[in-house]
C-alpha cells in the first residue's frame, strides 16, 4: 500500500509539474501585453496609465489595419493602434462600441486623423522616448525609417506618449525627458527633477544624433496630476533642474509643460513626459527586485495551485486505495 502512495504521487507530480509548466508557458505566450500610455495636447487628455492591450483589439471594434510593415515584415503583436483603441475604451467605456468607434476614433492606411473625439491630422506619437523605426540607416533622409501606428508593435512595460502637435506652423514641438520615474522619497526630503528635450524632428535619428541635439531645459513648470486638477510644484533653472519636496506621503504622478529652444530658431513647445514619485514619512527597505517581476508573480501562483491541487489529488486517490486495499 504504502508503495503504491509512492508511485501515484510520483506519477501525480509530474503530471502537475506538466500541468504548471504549461500554464506558465501560455502566460508568456499570451497575446496581450501590458503598457503605460498618455495623451497630451498642450493639457492633460489622459495621465500616464496603465493598460492591458491585447492583439486584434482594433479589428474588433472594426478597424482596418495593416497586415505587415513597410518592409513586408509581419505583424503578430500588439501596436500603438492597439494600445489606442484600448485607451479609448478605458476612458470611454461602454459609449465606446464597434458601432461608435469612430465617433471617438478614425484611422486611414496608417494615418490617425480623429483620435479622443477630436481632430488628429496633426498628432504624433512615441514609444520609450523615441519615435518607433526599423532600424534600418537611410542615408538619403540620415535617420531610421519610422513604423506607422497599425505597424508600429509594443511589448511589455513600453511608455506610449501620444502628443497633438502645439505647433502647427513649424512642428517644432520636442520630447521631453523628465527624470527620474519611479523615485522614492521621504516627506520633508528635498529631490532634484531634471529636464532635458530634443526636437520630435529627431526622433527617428541615430542616439548620437538624438545626444547632440538634446538640451536642458529652463523656465519648465513641474506638475503634480490628480482628478482634481494639477498643482505646480516647481520650475527648472538654467541648468533645468527643480529641487522639489514633498509636505505629505502618497504617489505623485509628475509631468513637465512649457517649452524650450532646442535649436530650431523658435520656442519649440514640449510633450510632456511623465513619471512616478513615492513618498514615504519613513523610510522603508527597498523590495526585491524579483517582486516586481511578472514572471516571479505567476511562477509563485503556480506553485501555489499546484501544492493545492497535489493535497487533494492525494488525499482523494489514498482514500480510494485505502478502501480497495
Amino acid at each position: 500500500m504504502k508503495k503504491a502512495k509512492r508511485i501515484l504521487a510520483l506519477v501525480l507530480s509530474a503530471a502537475i509539474l506538466m500541468l504548471a509548466l504549461s500554464c506558465a508557458s501560455f502566460a508568456l505566450d499570451s497575446d496581450s501585453v501590458t503598457v503605460d500610455l498618455s495623451v497630451y495636447d498642450g493639457s492633460v487628455i489622459s495621465p500616464k496609465q496603465e493598460l492591458t492591450v491585447t492583439d486584434g483589439i482594433a479589428e474588433e471594434y472594426g478597424f482596418t489595419v495593416s497586415a505587415s510593415d513597410h518592409n513586408g515584415v509581419t505583424i503578430d503583436e500588439p501596436t500603438v493602434f492597439d494600445a489606442l483603441v484600448a485607451a479609448h475604451k478605458a476612458m470611454y467605456g461602454d459609449a465606446f462600441t464597434k458601432e461608435t468607434a469612430s465617433d471617438y476614433l478614425v484611422m486611414t492606411s496608417g494615418f490617425i486623423t480623429k483620435a479622443f473625439g477630436k481632430s488628429a491630422s496633426s498628432s504624433g506619437f512615441i514609444v520609450n522616448g523615441r519615435t518607433p523605426n526599423d532600424g534600418i540607416y537611410n542615408e538619403l533622409y540620415g535617420s531610421y525609417t519610422s513604423y506607422a501606428c497599425d505597424t508600429a508593435e509594443i511589448k511589455d512595460n513600453d511608455y506610449i506618449s501620444y502628443y497633438y502637435y502645439q505647433d502647427t506652423d513649424y512642428w517644432s514641438d520636442a520630447i521631453a525627458d523628465l527624470s527620474a520615474d519611479n523615485t522614492e522619497v521621504n516627506v520633508g526630503e528635498a529631490v532634484t527633477f531634471s529636464v532635458t528635450a530634443f526636437s520630435s524632428w529627431c526622433g527617428s535619428m541615430t542616439e548620437e544624433v538624438i545626444e547632440m541635439n538634446t538640451v536642458k531645459c529652463p523656465d519648465i513648470d513641474i506638475y503634480a496630476y490628480s482628478d482634481s486638477g494639477s498643482v505646480k510644484v516647481g520650475t527648472t533653472d538654467a541648468e533645468g533642474n527643480a529641487v522639489v519636496t514633498f509636505d505629505e506621503a502618497g504617489t505623485y504622478q509628475l509631468y513637465c509643460a512649457g517649452s524650450a529652444d532646442v535649436g530650431l530658431g523658435v520656442e519649440s513647445p514640449l510633450v510632456a513626459d511623465w513619471i512616478t514619485v513615492t513618498v514615504s514619512d519613513t523610510e522603508t527597505p527597498d523590495e526585491p527586485a524579483e517582486s516586481d517581476s511578472f514572471l516571479f508573480r505567476v511562477f509563485k501562483t503556480v506553485v501555489y495551485v499546484v501544492k493545492v491541487v497535489f493535497n487533494i489529488v492525494v488525499d482523494f486517490v489514498s482514500d480510494i486505495l485505502g478502501k480497495v486495499f
